[in-house]
């Protein structure tokens, strides 16, 4: 650069020099200068330093807080409310599905399937019933989240929707799968606390799991647990301010729909097999 341009440049460099050594002396030698006032031999007026950073390394400025968010909405905000929804649906869910090992027990079962009800649709109307239920849970849930920390929970009313009967679908399914594998009511809630807790701390539902810097393996694990695509979905739309239209709300919601059919598809095998042999 030549000339006046590079005389002014000179000249602004020069003075953000001046201004460095200025706030140095303040800490070295105890002296207080007037940083307000420019420094010496800065042409015009007050130096400005951020100008000049600037100026020497381009900066693009760009606000990545969604507009329609609330200004005091945090991350640990919505991280707790989804967080402890999600884990509290499936201890909720798997109770309602233990409900099929109650009845077994009390006699009540056997009442049905002497009915002319076909034996699948005995298992297919639990499964609505708990579905029911857990989208009652989330609307209650997410209604005290909204009131105590105004996460904005419904904001996209489509898409909590959406995700919520996804959820409850999924966790019923999971619940589904272990009420008809166990052969007694303890030993399918001592095998559903572990497996929800165990999935609730890998899944994301104790702490944001992008704070932490996983190995690929912790990261494959963490992708195979029902809660953490449940995560992604909840995530997406309280701190992201995505719709259930967007890829990656998409993808959460297929795995979880594809779990569906797998632990649905396979509860109802054991459960023909059982039934059939009067087990």
């Amino acid at each position: 650069m030549t000339g006046a341009d590079g005389v002014f440049e000179f000249e602004r460099v020069r003075a953000g020099m001046d201004l460095v050594q200025n706030v140095i002396d303040r800490f070295v030698g105890g002296s207080e200068p007037d940083l307000r006032t420019p420094a010496a031999g800065a042409a015009g007026s007050a130096f400005d330093v951020a100008a000049m950073f600037e100026g020497m390394v381009p900066v693009t400025h760009e606000d990545v807080q969604p507009p329609e968010r609330p200004k005091n909405l945090g991350y640990q905000l919505a991280q707790s409310v989804a967080g402890m929804t999600v884990m509290m649906l499936m201890f909720g869910l798997m109770a309602c599905s233990a409900t099929l090992l109650q009845e077994r027990d009390q006699g009540t079962l056997r009442r049905l399937l002497v009915s002319r009800a076909p034996r699948s649709a005995l298992l297919l109307g639990k499964f609505l019933f708990c579905v029911l239920v857990g989208v009652m849970q989330l609307a209650i849930l997410f209604t005290y989240g909204e009131l105590l920390f105004a996460v904005g929970t419904f904001r996209d009313p489509v898409t909590l929707v959406v995700l919520s009967l996804t959820w409850s679908a999924a966790a019923t399914a999971f619940g589904m799968l272990i009420a008809v594998w166990a052969r007694t009511a303890k030993q399918a809630e001592g095998l559903a606390t572990v497996l929800i807790l165990v999935m609730a701390a890998l899944g994301g539902c104790w702490f944001p799991l992008q704070i932490a810097e996983l190995p690929w393996y912790f990261e494959l694990a963490t992708h195979a647990t029902l809660t953490h695509w449940a995560m992604s979905g909840f995530q997406g739309m309280f701190w992201h301010q995505k719709a259930w239209t967007d890829p990656v709300l998409l993808r959460a919601i297929a795995v979880q729909w594809g779990f569906v059919v797998v632990a649905g598809g396979t509860a109802l095998a054991i459960w023909r097999r059982r039934v059939a042999a009067g087990r």
